[in-house]
Formats: structure tokens, C-alpha cells, sequence
């Protein structure tokens, strides 16, 4: 809460502070644990000049979906990967043909302008 001052015709009025949006923050509260005994124990400590806009706080729920139904697959074996690589690989280059009868454009981008 912030301290009251006397105001022009001895009225307290609070001040008038600007929010700061580059400190602007969110946190993440338990449904069992109140927002405000959260704020005072978390938060106040290392910033007390901290408050909480009312307007903006929502209530609602976090699903970690992954913590929940992932399942770990392990990776493929290297040699299994491998045999994959190489099969892919000959089937590619039988179906672009020898580097003899590729088109000249295909040639110089790969670096084979010259053929002998």
C-alpha cells in the first residue's frame, strides 16, 4: 500500500505513480494459495515498491501436456539410421542419372563445370 499525504485542502490522497512496463512481470499462483499471501511472501521482499493491477489478474489453469502424455521414444540405432541414408541415397541418384547427363546448369552449381 502506498503512504497517504496531505493533499491541498487537507485531504489525504494517495500519489499518482506511473507504472514502469520494462518491470512489468507475471507469476504463476497455485489455486490452493491466495494471490495476496503469495504477493506479500514472493514478491515484497524483493521489490517493495511492487502492487498488483486488479484489472489485469485472471484466474485459469496450466495443463503441461507434455508432463502428462509424452511417452519417450528412444532413437533408432546409428546402423539402422545409416542403412536408411544409404538406400535413400542410391535411390536419388538413379533417379537424377549419371552426373554426365545432368544439365549443364545442375553441373556448375555442384562445382563439375568441367567433365572429361
Amino acid at each position: 500500500m502506498l503512504p497517504l499525504v496531505a493533499g491541498a485542502a487537507n485531504d489525504w490522497i494517495e500519489p499518482k505513480t506511473q507504472p514502469d512496463s520494462s518491470l512489468r512481470d507475471t507469476e504463476n499462483v497455485q489455486m490452493t494459495e491466495g494471490v495476496d499471501d503469495y504477493f506479500r511472501r514472493e514478491v515484497l521482499p524483493h521489490a517493495p515498491d511492487a502492487w498488483i493491477d486488479e484489472s489485469k489478474t485472471k484466474t485459469g489453469y496450466e495443463i503441461p501436456f507434455n508432463r502428462h502424455f509424452y511417452v519417450f521414444e528412444p532413437p533408432r540405432d546409428l546402423a539402422e539410421i545409416d542403412v536408411d541414408l544409404k538406400h535413400v541415397t542410391g535411390r536419388i541418384n538413379r533417379s537424377r542419372g549419371s552426373p554426365r547427363q545432368w544439365p549443364l546448369a545442375s553441373r556448375s552449381a555442384c562445382g563439375m563445370s568441367r567433365i572429361s
